[in-house]
């Protein structure tokens, strides 16, 4: 991580002189443009995009700053070498599992909580106030800026200790994916308490429950993590999933109409390669066969 003592030091790191520095970061909320993109699971995000210019420095920000920081053990997404399988296995042999999901999670994370984390890069109220102003948008982290998901796991980090502490003292695993936290445990009693518990801890945070989204499963239906079915000893993509992709390729290849992108069917594969090797192994000579 580069020394920052003042504004000057940012500035030249970056590349960039001063005065330039400081336009784009009093102009920023121009420099964004908004749209809306369709949730998997149903309903809108909003994503707030910065241009070319600011999305620079961003990355910058990013690469030199941000990602030298450590953040904790139970973020599975958005940190380096560490994917949604690792998130679902951590709950494997489980009998309950609860998720909870975040409203609004980008938007609940203020200034003030982005300036704490920059205070660890520069003892400079200034450069601190400059990087906040160049990784916020109107007042929170922006869904669609490159800074944004580190942000929010060293925001986070804080509330990630005490819900790691509270379950560790009770036999209970946690881990977290952006805003979607997953619990597992052999008693259901205890994770009907730790909802309630949890609830409190979040909410002391600034942070709110999608109530909605709330969800204890048991053995007895599918127990899904991730998108990833958790109820055997290894984690699975499940059944339904890979009977759709079996006749994804079968449309592609053998009837020449796929009805989804090809890309798409190539990006499952990609997926189910590091899921589930042997599957994919299982489809690649299926798609041999059918070329044949």
């Amino acid at each position: 991580m580069p020394e920052i003592e003042s504004i000057s030091d940012l500035a030249h790191a970056i590349g960039l002189n001063v005065s330039y520095l400081q336009r784009i970061a009093r102009n920023r909320h121009r420099l964004y443009r908004g749209h809306y993109v369709t949730k998997r699971r149903g309903g809108r995000r909003e994503i707030e995009a910065p241009n070319s210019e600011l999305k620079t420095i961003q990355r910058w920000i990013l690469r030199n700053l941000l990602e030298g920081m450590d953040v904790s053990d139970r973020a599975k997404g958005y940190v380096r070498h560490v994917s949604v399988l690792q998130h679902a296995c951590l709950h494997l042999g489980r009998t309950c599992v609860l998720l909870l999901d975040i409203k609004d999670f980008f938007p609940s994370i203020g200034e003030a909580a982005v300036g704490d984390v920059f205070c660890g890069c520069s003892g400079d109220s200034h450069v601190v106030s400059t990087l906040t102003a160049l990784t916020t948008f109107r007042g929170h982290l922006p869904q669609g800026a490159p800074t944004s998901p580190t942000l929010s796991n060293l925001v986070f980090k804080e509330v990630d200790s005490i819900l790691a502490d509270y379950c560790d003292q009770r036999d209970i695993a946690y881990s977290r994916y952006s805003d979607d936290l997953a619990f597992s445990s052999n008693s259901l009693d205890e994770l009907t308490t730790l909802k309630k518990n949890a609830r409190a801890i979040l909410g002391k945070a600034g942070f709110r429950l999608n109530n909605g989204k709330t969800k204890i499963m048991t053995p007895c239906r599918a127990m899904v993590i991730g998108g990833l079915r958790v109820n055997s000893g290894h984690a699975t993509v499940g059944r339904k999933r890979k009977r759709e992709l079996r006749a994804a390729i079968h449309n592609w290849i053998a009837l020449q109409r796929p009805r989804q992108d090809p890309s798409a069917i190539l990006g499952t594969l990609a997926y189910l390669r590091g899921v589930e090797p042997e599957y994919y192994e299982t489809m690649k000579q299926y798609a041999r066969r059918l070329a044949e």
